[in-house]
C-alpha cells in the first residue's frame, strides 16, 4: 500500500510539472505575431497585401483583381505590383538606393500640385487620387501622377519607361552570310488573354515591308495555358541582297478559336543592324504600331535604370537663333503627329496673330509624351523653349518622347531608318506626290552677275554645295 501511494504521488507531481510547463509555454506565445513573407527584389521588400480599394499594378499598368491578398507592396517605398510582376521590377528601391545615381538631377521628376477633372490613379502605389481639388502631384516633364505622400518614394526615372505592359521575350539573333538565324528562347510575365487568367502564346516572324506573295512567315509551337512560355526553337531566313533594307518583325499571338484580336506584343530589328551587331538578351514586347519600328532591351541584372510655318521671332523681326530651329522642328513634329498645322488663318495677318497670340490645341488621342514635347518646342518665350535652356540639346535628348532613341548609334549612322526610298537616278521624283510635281514651276529671274559676285566663303562648312549653281567666268 505504501508503494502504491508513493507511485500515485509521483505521477501527480509529474502531471503538475507538465501543466506548469504547458501553461508557461502558452503564456510565452501569447500575443505572438506570424512573421510576414518578405520577397527582396532589387532592394525592394515586397510583402503580400490586401487592398481595400481598386488598385492598379505600377509595373504592367493592369488592374489588380482577386480575393484575399491580391498583390505585393514594397515596405520601404510603397511600390505596388501584381504577384506575377514583382520579380520583374527593373529599378532599385529608392528608399534603399544610396549610390551616386540617387542624386542624379538629370532624371529627377519636377512635380507640381495638380487638380484632376476625371478619376486618376497614382502611377506609384496604384490607388485613386482622391479629393475635390489638388488631389495629387503631376510631373511637368513626363506627366507622371502620384499622391503627395508618394512623391518622396518615387524613383528618379523621369523620361525612362520602367513599365512592361506586355511582358518580355528572350531572343538570340545572328546573321552569317545570307542566313538569318533567330533563336526564340522564352517569354516572361505575358499578358493574360483567356478567361482563366492564362494565355496560349506562340511567336510569328516575318520580314517587312514585303508583298504578300514573296513574304515568308514562320512561327513557333503554341504553349498552352502559360504566361511564362519556353520555346527554345531556332528559325532561319534566307536573305536576298535587297533584304538588307528590311526589318525582322517578331510578334507574339494568343492561339484561340475565336476571331477576336489575340495580339499580345511585338518588336522588330533592322537587318542592317543585325549584320553589325547580333541581338542577344531580353526585350520588351510593344504595341503593334511601336513594334514595327522599335525594340527596347530590358536592362541587364545590376544595371539601373511637312510645311514649316514662319517662326515667331522672324515675323517679329527679331534676330535668328537656335530657338528658331527648335520652333520649326516643333511645327514639323506637330504636323506629322496630328496631320494638320498648329496655326492657321484666312490671310497673312490672321496667321501671324495665330502664331503670336493663340494657344495650340491638341487632340485627345495624342500620347502625353507627344503632347509634352510639342508644348516644349512651341513655347512662345524662346528662353523657356525646349532645347534653349542652360543644358541646351541635352534637354531634348533626355525627354520622354525620345526615350527609345539611341543618340550615339544615330550619330554613328548605325541605326537603320524605318523607310528608305528607292531612287532610280539623280532627278527621280517618284517619291513625291504627282499633284506637286505636275504643277508649273515659276522661278524668279536672278541676275547672273549678282550671283557670281556673292562671297562664297559664307557657305564654307556646309555638307553639300550645288556644283551646278556656281558658274565660273
Amino acid at each position: 500500500m505504501a508503494d502504491d501511494s508513493e507511485m500515485n504521488n509521483s505521477s501527480s507531481d509529474d502531471s503538475n510539472d507538465l501543466n506548469t510547463k504547458f501553461g508557461l509555454r502558452l503564456k510565452g506565445r501569447k500575443g505572438a505575431l506570424k512573421k510576414k513573407n518578405v520577397y527582396q527584389i532589387k532592394d525592394h521588400r515586397f510583402i503580400p497585401r490586401f487592398f481595400k480599394q481598386p488598385t492598379f499594378c505600377s509595373h504592367c499598368k493592369d488592374f489588380i483583381w482577386g480575393f484575399g491578398k491580391q498583390g505585393y507592396q514594397c515596405q520601404v517605398c510603397s511600390f505596388v505590383v501584381h504577384k506575377r510582376c514583382h520579380e520583374y521590377v527593373t529599378f532599385k528601391c529608392p528608399g534603399a538606393d544610396k549610390g551616386a545615381d540617387s542624386d542624379d538631377t538629370r532624371t529627377k521628376h519636377n512635380f507640381k500640385l495638380h487638380t484632376y477633372s476625371s478619376p486618376t490613379f497614382c502611377d506609384h502605389c496604384g490607388s485613386l487620387l482622391y479629393g475635390v481639388i489638388h488631389q495629387g502631384m503631376k510631373c511637368t516633364a513626363c506627366d507622371m501622377n502620384v499622391h503627395k505622400r508618394c512623391e518622396e518614394s518615387v524613383p528618379n526615372l523621369c523620361g525612362c519607361d520602367h513599365t512592361e505592359r506586355r511582358g518580355r521575350i528572350q531572343l538570340k539573333i545572328t546573321c552569317a552570310g545570307n542566313k538569318l538565324t533567330i533563336v526564340v528562347c522564352q517569354g516572361r510575365n505575358m499578358i493574360p488573354m483567356d478567361p482563366n487568367g492564362l494565355s496560349d502564346p506562340y511567336v510569328k516572324l516575318k520580314l517587312i515591308p514585303g508583298d504578300s506573295g514573296d513574304n515568308v512567315k514562320k512561327k513557333t509551337k503554341t504553349i498552352k495555358s502559360n504566361l511564362n512560355p519556353v520555346w527554345n526553337e531556332t528559325l532561319t531566313f534566307d536573305l536576298k541582297p535587297e533584304d538588307k533594307d528590311r526589318r525582322l518583325l517578331i510578334e507574339v499571338w494568343d492561339w484561340d478559336r475565336t476571331s477576336r484580336n489575340d495580339f499580345m506584343g511585338s518588336l522588330s530589328f533592322g537587318i542592317s543592324e543585325i549584320l553589325k551587331a547580333p541581338a542577344d538578351g531580353w526585350f520588351k514586347l510593344l504595341t503593334q504600331e511601336e513594334g514595327e519600328f522599335y525594340n527596347v532591351p530590358v536592362p541587364e541584372e545590376g544595371v539601373d535604370m511637312a510645311q514649316i510655318k514662319t517662326q515667331m521671332r522672324i515675323i517679329l523681326y527679331q534676330p535668328y537663333g537656335k530657338s528658331v530651329d527648335w520652333w520649326a522642328y516643333g511645327v514639323l513634329l506637330y504636323e506629322m503627329l496630328v496631320g494638320q498645322p498648329p496655326f492657321d488663318g484666312e490671310d497673312e495677318e490672321e496667321l501671324f496673330a495665330s502664331i503670336t497670340d493663340h494657344n495650340v490645341s491638341y487632340p485627345k488621342g495624342l500620347s502625353k509624351e507627344s503632347k509634352d514635347v510639342c508644348k516644349g518646342f512651341l513655347t512662345k518665350n524662346p528662353n523657356k523653349r525646349l532645347g534653349c535652356g542652360n543644358r541646351g540639346e541635352e534637354d531634348v535628348r533626355g525627354h520622354a518622347f525620345f526615350r527609345r532613341i539611341d543618340w550615339d548609334r544615330i550619330e554613328n549612322r548605325e541605326v537603320q531608318p524605318p523607310f528608305k526610298p528607292k531612287i532610280k537616278h539623280r532627278k527621280d521624283v517618284s517619291n513625291f506626290d504627282k499633284q506637286f510635281t505636275s504643277e508649273k514651276t515659276d522661278l524668279t529671274p536672278t541676275d547672273k552677275l549678282f550671283m557670281m559676285n556673292l562671297d562664297q566663303t559664307e557657305f564654307m562648312g556646309f555638307s553639300f554645295l550645288n556644283p551646278e549653281f556656281i558658274q565660273h567666268v
